[in-house]
C-alpha cells in the first residue's frame, strides 16, 4: 500500500463534511425551527391580516363571537386545522389587533400573517428565478 493512502479516505470524508458545512452557511436564508422542509420565514407581512389559532375544540359559532367582539373579519378558514382564521383588520393596526386577540381565553396564538418564501427548485422550473411568495394564512 503507497505510504500515505490509509489517510485518504478520512480526508475525503473531511472535505465532504466541510464542503457541507460552509454551503449550509453561506445560505442566505435561516429556517426556523419547525419550518416545512424548503420554507424560510421572511420579515415581510401581509397589511391588514393577522392569523389567530384558537384551542382545539373551540366551535365555528364561538370562533365568530370572539371575532365580531374583538374587531376584523374572517377572510380565510383553514381547512387543515379548523380552528386558524386569517382576520382582516385595518392595515398599520395589526399589531393592536395581535395583543387584543393574544388576551383572548381560547386563542393558543395570534399573530401577523408573514409571508413565506419558496426558494426555486431546480426541479421545478415554473416557480420562476425568484421563488414563489405565499400568505401562511392560506
Amino acid at each position: 500500500m503507497p505510504r500515505g493512502a490509509s489517510g485518504s479516505p478520512g480526508i475525503a470524508i473531511l472535505a465532504v463534511l466541510l464542503l457541507f458545512v460552509g454551503s449550509t452557511l453561506a445560505c442566505n436564508e435561516v429556517k426556523a425551527e419547525g419550518d416545512g422542509a424548503g420554507l424560510a420565514k421572511t420579515e415581510e407581512y401581509v397589511p391588514g391580516e393577522i392569523v389567530v389559532l384558537f384551542d382545539d375544540g373551540t366551535s365555528e359559532a364561538e370562533i365568530e363571537a370572539a371575532v365580531a367582539a374583538t374587531g376584523g373579519e374572517i377572510v380565510r378558514r383553514s381547512g387543515v386545522t379548523p380552528s386558524r382564521v386569517t382576520i382582516s383588520v385595518p392595515a398599520g393596526e395589526e399589531d393592536n389587533y395581535v395583543a387584543a386577540y393574544g388576551k383572548l381565553d381560547n386563542v393558543r396564538v395570534a399573530e401577523r400573517n408573514r409571508v413565506v418564501s419558496i426558494p426555486p427548485d431546480e426541479a421545478a422550473p415554473e416557480t420562476g428565478s425568484g421563488g414563489l411568495k405565499k400568505k401562511i394564512g392560506d
